[in-house]
């Protein structure tokens, strides 16, 4: 079948490289070949300079991207003094997909649905939202009529399906994230001498759980060691967690890792892997990565990580904000359950969150929607 325009645009809102900047690499993978060649990437101008960037990645996987100036929904691009530039973005976006005449445009995060009312205008066919959120509040209503633009909405957990509002509800699915095998060996959990290594890895945003977690490591005697890697985000409210640790009575017992490229190493030096999110996780990309390497997780009993963590096989979960639960929890672990809920925890990666498992239910929805998708 001739295909009459000219590939796949996706509108990504961050330059990062943590959890919705993984999983759009791993969809591009899964891109029937003719359409990842014609593919492109479109990234915000207005992200903050990082070691760890998206767009170096695409640049070594040979993959098209742009850095433009784009209206994502940001508070500050809504606000009286930023609308003329909005306005600007806006009009300049729309002109560059007439010109290009894309057959698809993929919005991989909920903040991109400004572009997918531009694309629905100029009569592009396809509009993809892939939701990596949970739609809470007043918030919820406004992405909701956003979202009519979309023709399809592909959602990361039930959690986030559950959290959408108007009709886009009719037009979405649950489309559950994956993660690649790593090449290292995997180890065995350490567990020495009875003592627990706990880790927690993610941006250090105000609503991650950072200061839940460490007021529970806080409120006894130390639980073993904790390592924490991340960093502030770019946009939006950050935790000052080097100054919560640094008022610790046990600060000597938590290692600041800062951001790194690979946690591999991190997660097998662990024996559990903490999610401590104060608010419902769309997801939770980390407790998968834990799980393809073995390690059972603690996490908040909310979002995606009440549906990944099968509580007391897989690991254990806890009210959301609840330091004493969070501290009991973690005085109850012991190196057995680590090694047992470790092996479930690999158990279920295999079954349901292997990359292969991901490629095969993002091969079935290209082949919806694109005319190429019969070469696989």
């Amino acid at each position: 079948m001739k295909r009459s325009r000219a590939g796949i645009i996706f509108v990504h809102s961050s330059n990062e490289m943590y959890g919705a900047d993984k999983v759009l690499l791993q969809v591009l993978q899964t891109l029937p070949e003719t359409d990842r060649r014609s593919a492109k990437v479109w990234l915000p101008d207005d992200s903050s300079p990082s070691e760890f960037r998206l767009d170096a990645e695409l640049k070594r996987i040979a993959l098209d991207f742009e850095i433009r100036a784009l209206p994502i929904l940001r508070r500050k691009y809504l606000s009286p003094r930023f609308l003329p530039k909005t306005l600007t973005m806006m009009i300049r976006t729309a002109a560059e997909l007439l010109r290009l005449k894309p057959h698809t445009v993929y919005l991989t995060t909920s903040a991109s649905l400004a572009v997918g009312i531009l694309a629905r205008l100029i009569g592009v066919p396809h509009v993809v939202l892939h939701c990596q959120e949970v739609w809470r509040g007043r918030e919820a209503h406004v992405l909701g009529a956003l979202a009519m633009s979309a023709t399809e909405c592909l959602c990361i957990s039930q959690a986030s399906l559950v959290g959408l509002k108007g009709p886009i509800r009719n037009r979405s699915r649950v489309m559950l994230n994956g993660v690649p095998e790593s090449e290292h060996p995997r180890i065995d959990p350490l567990g020495r001498d009875g003592r627990l290594n706990f880790l927690v890895a993610s941006r250090w945003n105000s609503w991650k759980g950072h200061s839940t977690l460490l007021s529970a490591w806080d409120s006894g005697a130390p639980l073993g060691e904790l390592v924490v890697v991340g960093g502030a985000p770019e946009i939006g409210q950050a935790v000052d967690v080097r100054g919560l640790v640094a008022e610790m009575a046990n600060r000597d017992t938590v290692v600041i890792r800062g951001e790194v490229r690979d946690i591999t190493k991190l997660v097998d030096a662990a024996d559990f892997v903490v999610v401590p999110s104060d608010e419902p996780e769309p997801f939770g990309l980390i407790a998968i990565e834990a799980f393809a390497r073995g390690r059972a997780v603690i996490g908040s009993n909310g979002g995606g990580l009440s549906e990944i963590v099968d509580e007391g096989t897989t690991g254990r979960l806890f009210p959301l904000r609840d330091v004493n639960a969070l501290r009991a929890v973690m005085e109850d672990l012991d190196v057995a359950q680590a090694q047992a809920m470790g092996a479930a925890a690999r158990d279920s990666y295999l079954r349901t969150y292997s990359i292969e498992a991901f490629n095969s239910r993002f091969r079935s929805f290209w082949t919806e929607i694109l005319p190429s998708a019969g070469a696989y």
